[in-house]
């Protein structure tokens, strides 16, 4: 992850799946996939059997929304969704189902309906509309090829189609529902990125610093920090003892590394080790002579190095490279760190690693602490508090509501 946390991504991506098993995942528009088998919907009808009280029809209204009626199956159907994507622990947790459709579900048929959807969505509302169409037929066209195969004879082919249409509605999903929900969380969408949330430089700060101090608490050394950098995480917090080191590579023949590999103890690695530089003797004899008689590093790096992440900033910056580090090789670390690297500017003996023969230049020393606020920190945050605004109108919007509950809805969540 690259920005911020944000606090409204369960918002953001369950808003794209509430026309049901259509969602095409959590971070894109809702699109219609191609229906679940036979075998997989009578299981999914077994565990909805088993998991409501069989005296509820699957119309019952447990709830009625701001006119909007809310029935067994639509609070069913929704909590096997939500747990399916993890948002609920239990398919059974009717109650946070409900509470869910009513944030991701009715608030934006309600704001919809206020505003009107052509209204909000101007004019792309009859291309999306189109669209939407079209994706509905696609998907129950992909049912039919998958259960009749693809060459139907022209004179079944209304009949098959009839059959899938009333297997999807079966599943509670129809063409004209589905088209109307799509377009309603298109122009929810429109709604919400009109709305005005100012975010003040002060709040941006605040913000940022919390975050700081929140991941200084959590990276308590150059392993978690690692750890979190290699999984794409923007780290804000840096431990001290981290320096900037930059090397040339020399590869050595493939036989000869092979052995340094499979060298059974230290004294085979160091006999390997010392095979692989021996090899690559007049090369490196050449470039010290050269780094001796004043060419600078950074200029040799071209014409004799073979690591292509030597390139760009890191070129320029080297490596950040810590005594604790589990980035690197462990031969390279100690020779980042060894006698002939003690300050910017020395040079290294050359180092074997399983990569070859490399020669270490001490950078820079890079400062620990918190890192400096990029414009991409501050844009991501500000993206963040908007968010976070639209998350807490979302949820003032979800309370103003006026839901009328009936008894099916105390039987459904077992009250």
């Amino acid at each position: 992850m690259k920005s911020m946390n944000r606090v409204l991504v369960l918002l953001a991506a369950l808003a794209l799946l509430m026309v049901g098993a259509f969602a095409e995942d959590a971070g894109t528009p809702a699109e219609v996939l191609p229906a679940a088998t036979a075998a997989e919907a009578t299981a999914a009808e077994a565990t909805a059997a088993e998991a409501t009280p069989a005296e509820l029809a699957d119309d019952a209204v447990v709830a009625i929304a701001n006119g909007i009626e809310i029935t067994r199956q639509e609070v069913v159907t929704y909590a096997q969704l939500m747990q399916s994507y993890g948002y609920l622990n239990s398919a059974l947790d009717y109650e946070s189902a409900f509470n869910y459709m009513l944030l991701l579900n009715i608030v934006p048929k309600v704001k919809v309906a206020e505003a009107g959807a052509r209204t909000l969505l101007g004019d792309e509302y009859d291309a999306l509309e189109q669209g939407y169409a079209d994706k509905f037929e696609d998907s129950v066209k992909e049912y039919m090829t998958s259960v009749y195969g693809e060459d139907i004879p022209e004179e079944e082919y209304a009949d098959k189609y009839a059959e899938a249409l009333e297997y999807f509605a079966s599943l509670g999903f129809e063409k004209e529902q589905y088209i109307s929900d799509s377009l309603v969380y298109d122009a929810y969408d429109k709604l919400l990125s009109s709305m005005d949330f100012p975010i003040s430089e002060e709040e941006i700060l605040n913000t940022f610093n919390e975050t700081v101090e929140q991941q200084k608490s959590a990276i308590t050394g150059a392993a978690a920090y690692e750890y979190y950098t290699g999984l794409g995480y923007q780290v804000l917090y840096r431990p001290e003892g981290y320096r900037g080191v930059t090397h040339i590579l020399l590869k050595a023949d493939d036989e000869l590394t092979k052995a340094y590999k499979e060298a059974a103890d230290d004294e085979a690695k160091k006999a390997a080790a010392d095979a692989i530089v021996e090899s690559l003797k007049d090369k490196i004899d050449e470039i010290y002579a050269r780094l001796d008689n004043g060419e600078s590093f950074e200029s040799l790096i071209p014409e004799y190095g073979e690591d292509p992440g030597m390139t760009g900033d890191t070129l320029q910056d080297g490596y950040p490279v810590h005594r604790d580090s589990t980035t690197y090789m462990q031969e390279f670390t100690d020779g980042a760190f060894s006698d002939k690297m003690l300050n910017v500017g020395d040079v290294s003996d050359p180092v074997v690693t399983n990569y070859g023969v490399h020669i270490l230049h001490y950078v820079r020393d890079i400062p620990g602490g918190a890192v400096d606020m990029t414009d991409e920190m501050h844009e991501s945050i500000c993206d963040y508090l908007v968010q976070t605004a639209q998350s807490a109108q979302i949820e003032a919007w979800r309370d103003e509501l006026t839901v009328e509950y009936t008894d099916a809805y105390n039987a459904l969540i077992g009250k």
